[in-house]
């Protein structure tokens, strides 16, 4: 085994830090670590929990997207479409967000929560369920909005969120003390790192536990470095953005300095014609989600991103 680059007292602090943050963090790590595992299937899961909301029948002709927001704001009068999300697979639903059009939101008729999520057949229009995903609830149709939920804010909202961003801060010290018990006291050599990877399997059980977890942990720890910092940037980007801005300067998002005055405005185009707008610029980029613009400054944004289209309307 390579020799430790750190003093023996020094050692014995970073020892403690390592050990005592490893274990205050084990509650949430493993939260967030299964809530996620699930949630990197999350679209696979809908179809299989609710297939009766996600998936559909294939057929020639699909409706146009202008009817399904008026079908959407017409059955539900107190609801205005925000977003519609696309999918490319030819037999999934379309997820449609809506909001309250006043602030203090309108509960529907029979009684139950405020919608947020409506799902629509693109081939005839017809609404197949609602939910509210920000309702607690264990229902099948609410599991993986819980799930979502559960992992980013504990369920606990803004503070819960905040609770997430120091968790994460914390992991991604911890991870740093951990490298710092490895480093190797000739750690420019790369026999030195290699010798780290040796398992002393006949020197007891503690030794091999010791060996196993160090090599473990070396492998992975640039994987969970990127999580962690990730994951900080997530939940504290205030704390984040400066960091990075220092060593490399963030781009500002694009700036509309005024609104187009409705009097000049000769006609406001609808969501299809939007998008084939998106597809004539954009020839190989697939339109997966229209946002519409609350802000009013009647300007469409388009942006490409990893091939895919994001299109605002008014």
């Amino acid at each position: 085994m390579s020799i430790p680059a750190i003093q023996k007292n020094t050692r014995r602090v970073v020892i403690k830090l390592h050990r005592w943050t490893g274990l205050l963090l084990l509650a949430f790590l493993f939260t967030a670590a299964v809530t996620g595992a699930f949630l990197s299937f999350s679209q696979e899961l809908e179809r299989i929990i609710n297939p009766e909301l996600f998936v559909v029948k294939p057929e020639a002709q699909r409706v146009s997207y202008k009817q399904i927001i008026d079908t959407v704001e017409s059955q539900y009068p107190y609801l205005s479409v925000n977003t519609l999300r696309i999918s490319n697979k030819r037999d999934q639903a379309i997820q449609i967000q809506v909001r309250p059009k006043r602030k203090d939101g309108i509960a529907q008729k029979q009684g139950t929560a405020v919608i947020d999520q409506i799902m629509v057949n693109p081939y005839n229009g017809n609404i197949l369920g609602s939910r509210n995903t920000k309702q607690l609830s264990i229902s099948k149709a609410n599991l993986i909005p819980l799930l979502s939920r559960l992992h980013a804010t504990l369920l606990l909202g803004e503070t819960g969120a905040l609770i997430m961003g120091v968790t994460a801060l914390v992991w991604l010290i911890t991870l740093f003390f951990g490298l710092t018990l490895s480093w190797p006291k000739n750690g420019s050599k790369l026999e030195s790192w290699i010798s780290l990877f040796n398992i002393r399997w006949g020197s007891g059980n503690y030794k091999i536990n010791y060996d196993l977890h160090q090599a473990s942990s070396l492998l992975v720890f640039p994987f969970l470095a990127i999580i962690a910092f990730t994951a900080v940037y997530l939940g504290l980007p205030d704390l984040v953005k400066p960091v990075i801005n220092s060593v490399s300067p963030l781009t500002s998002p694009p700036h509309i300095a005024a609104e187009i005055q409705a009097d000049k405005i000769v006609r406001v185009v609808n969501a299809d014609e939007a998008i084939l707008a998106v597809q004539k610029q954009f020839p190989q980029a697939l339109v997966s989600s229209l946002n519409r613009d609350y802000k009013k400054k009647r300007i469409y944004h388009q942006v490409l991103f990893a091939g895919r289209c994001f299109e605002k309307w008014k």
